[in-house]
C-alpha cells in the first residue's frame, strides 16, 4: 500500500488476457485469499451477467446479447463510485488492446496506483479445454482467434505503476 500524506491511495489491478487465460480464477482466489474485501470492487461485466443470468433462470449465452450493453453502463457506473469511495478495483475484463486500456485507466485520479496483470496465452488445448469447461457460456473459437490477433503488450507509458504477471494454475 503506498500512502501520500498519510492518505490511502486506491489501486487499479487491470486484468489483461484472452478468455481462458486465468484473469476470473486469478481474481477469485486472490479475492479469496482476504481477511477484509469491502474495500475492494470487482469490475467485470461477465459477473454481471451472469448474476442476471441466475437470477431469470437463463444461462450466460441465452441472455449475453440482451444484456451486454446494461452490464457495461452498470459496470461503468459502479467502477466511478468505487474510485469516489478510494476502493482497490480488480477489472476483470480482457483489456486487450491500448486503446481499452486507455479508456478505463482516464477515468482514475492522478496518484491513485495502477497494475497491469497480464495473463499469457495457455497452449491451445489447455484454453480449449478451460474454454469448453464453462457451461452455458461459449465463445466462438474464431471470436477467441480474432481476440488472440488484437492482442497488445501492456507498458509503462501507458499509465501503468508496474506490470506483473499473474498465477494461474
Amino acid at each position: 500500500m503506498k500512502t501520500k500524506e498519510n492518505k490511502f491511495m486506491p489501486s487499479l489491478y487491470m486484468m489483461v488476457g484472452i478468455p481462458g487465460s486465468g484473469k476470473s480464477t486469478y481474481v477469485k482466489d486472490f479475492i479469496g485469499s482476504l481477511d477484509r474485501v469491502d474495500n475492494l470492487y470487482i469490475a467485470s461485466t461477465d459477473n454481471l451477467i451472469e448474476y442476471w443470468a441466475q437470477d431469470v433462470g437463463k444461462t450466460y449465452d441465452e441472455i449475453f446479447q440482451k444484456y451486454i450493453g446494461k452490464a457495461t453502463e452498470t459496470m461503468f457506473r459502479q467502477v466511478r463510485y468505487a474510485i469516489i469511495a478510494k476502493k482497490d478495483i480488480y477489472w476483470d475484463q480482457t483489456n486487450l488492446t491500448v486503446k481499452t486500456r486507455a479508456e478505463k485507466l482516464s477515468l482514475f485520479p492522478e496518484g491513485d496506483n495502477k497494475y497491469a496483470v497480464i495473463f499469457p496465452t495457455p497452449p491451445i488445448d489447455v484454453l480449449k479445454q478451460r474454454l469448453d469447461s464453462r457451461p452455458g457460456k461459449n465463445i466462438p473459437w474464431d471470436v477467441v482467434e480474432f481476440m488472440m490477433s488484437q492482442y497488445e503488450e501492456p507498458t509503462e507509458d501507458e499509465g501503468f505503476d508496474n506490470i506483473f504477471r499473474g498465477n494461474v494454475a
